[in-house]
């Protein structure tokens, strides 16, 4: 339930089988609106929409080597899902307007209050 300390057993995961200096991401998909969702998450490419007009690095390559705790994983908007469980079965991902794949090199920690 919301208050019971999630993220805080994430972060107290992290911190005993990281090393100390590996990166914590926390993303809350409902807290991003649903048309920029895949941009926070995977990131974009200079161009890839109007706006665009420089790498923009999401959150699971800031998690590199480190851990992406997904917050309130329930509340996440149907039209991600599907590219998020891909994600999350192959390890790789692809940026907005990007040409190359992606290692998701970091381990996924899935919260909700449901």
């Amino acid at each position: 339930p919301t208050g019971s300390g999630k993220e805080v057993v994430a972060r107290t995961i992290h911190a005993v089988s990281r090393p100390p200096k590996a990166p914590f991401e926390w993303f809350v998909p409902a807290n991003h609106e649903p048309a920029l969702l895949d941009s926070a998450l995977f990131g974009h490419e200079p161009g890839a929409f109007t706006g665009a007009h420089r790498r923009h690095v999401g959150s699971c390559e800031m998690a590199q080597d480190g851990t992406l705790l997904l917050d309130e994983i329930g509340d996440t908007p149907l039209a991600i899902q599907p590219k998020l469980l891909r994600v999350l079965e192959t390890k790789v991902f692809r940026t907005v307007g990007g040409e190359r794949d992606l290692r998701l090199r970091a381990r996924v920690i899935a919260a909700t209050n449901a």
